[in-house]
């Protein structure tokens, strides 16, 4: 075990691109059934990102979550005496994907006003990896401010915006594409597509 990216959070906010949370769920279910890399798991919702999620994917996200990783520990956004809430609990990385920018600029801001928005100051307190799947086009020049005060913390900003240089031939594909992205970044080893310059 990667003790060093033992425990993950999970968080999904409003924005839309919920599909990107059902491959990252998805995705998190088959590599832990093959090399448990993750001692604990848990998932937080905003409440518009579970009704964002059951528009766009015709599912319940936490219903989903527990199919995909039976392990898995689903929080109360408005839980704020959650484990997550504190540094002592030791959670080295989080994602949050799709990251509104409502949700990236509380972040920014300092705020911690939500489950979600307390655990990601926690990670950036203690110098953890937090990583902001933002989606959200055009951006303003306040979602850029925001964004910047968030690099400038350490945050990993990583735009909902797939590449096409591994020729997709369906939004499966493009989308899987981006979540292999994500599972690299939170340290997970695999073989993931890897641009080659063309002969």
């Amino acid at each position: 075990m990667h003790q060093s990216n033992s425990k993950l959070i999970i968080a999904v906010t409003g924005a839309s691109g919920s599909i990107y949370a059902h491959y990252l769920l998805k995705a998190l279910g088959k590599v832990q059934q093959a090399h448990p890399v993750f001692e604990t798991i848990v998932l937080v919702a905003s409440e518009v990102g579970k009704k964002v999620y059951a528009y766009e994917m015709q599912e319940d996200l936490y219903s989903f979550a527990q199919h995909c990783l039976p392990q898995i520990t689903c929080l109360d956004n408005a839980d704020m005496f959650a484990s997550i809430a504190s540094g002592s609990a030791q959670y080295q990385t989080m994602v949050v994907l799709p990251c509104s920018m409502g949700t990236a600029a509380k972040i920014a801001a300092g705020l911690g006003d939500s489950l979600i928005t307390r655990a990601a100051q926690v990670i950036i307190k203690e110098q953890h990896k937090l990583i902001l799947a933002v989606r959200e086009t055009p951006l303003s020049l306040i979602h850029l401010r925001a964004l910047t005060a968030l690099s400038e913390a350490g945050v990993m900003i990583c735009p909902a915006a797939p590449a096409f240089y591994s020729r997709p031939q369906n939004i499966d594909a493009l989308v899987e594409a981006y979540i292999e992205r994500i599972l690299q970044w939170i340290g997970l080893p695999g073989a993931y597509f890897q641009w080659q310059k063309p002969e």
